[in-house]
């Protein structure tokens, strides 16, 4: 399938400069270690829901209610962490998978007390004709964005002092040295 192999070499991760400061939340600590295949991670979002008997129809509504659902992180490459969505018995009690709508979303794996980001949602990996394959079935692999592959980026991004962009405030920040 060729659309992997591109979608596998590629970077599907962004940062964006803010023009204020945001001080009433708190932002999520980063997952910084490269040891999470076999570990048990949450995925979050709001994308499209069914079973994995049935899939989720691909014309269906890609914005429902924030849920979560639980999965084990089967391979992690330089770029990503992928999971694949297993069948009862086999399952995690909610056991889940990225849907439709979700791209982007956290997935967040514990250590010790607390939940950290350690990927993003980004693609599935669907047998069959794409224009008529069901995402969502049991058996799909999901992968999501690495931040354990770009933590050296992202902390050189963030820690740089604000510079002042002439008539671009959202001037986008190249990703360098994360290949």
């Amino acid at each position: 399938m060729l659309i992997v192999v591109f979608l596998s070499s590629s970077d599907d991760i962004a940062l964006i400069k803010l023009t204020e400061a945001v001080t009433d939340v708190a932002p999520i600590a980063l997952y910084k270690n490269s040891d999470e295949p076999g570990q048990i991670v949450k995925i979050v979002g709001k994308g499209a829901t069914d079973t994995g008997v049935t899939g989720h129809s691909p014309d269906g509504p890609n914005r429902t209610e924030l849920r979560r659902a639980f999965n084990t992180i089967t391979s992690a490459h330089d770029r990503w962490l992928c999971y694949v969505f297993d069948q009862p018995p086999l399952a995690l009690p909610l056991e889940g998978s990225l849907g439709n709508g979700d791209s982007g979303g956290p997935l967040l794996l514990q250590s010790e007390d607390q939940w950290l980001l350690a990927g993003l949602g980004s693609w599935k990996v669907a047998q069959g004709d794409v224009r008529t394959a069901r995402p969502g079935l049991y058996g799909q692999t999901s992968c999501n964005v690495r931040l354990s592959h770009y933590i050296e980026w992202i902390e050189r991004v963030i820690s740089e002092q604000p510079q002042a962009v002439a008539n671009n405030p959202f001037k986008p920040t190249p990703l360098r040295g994360a290949a």
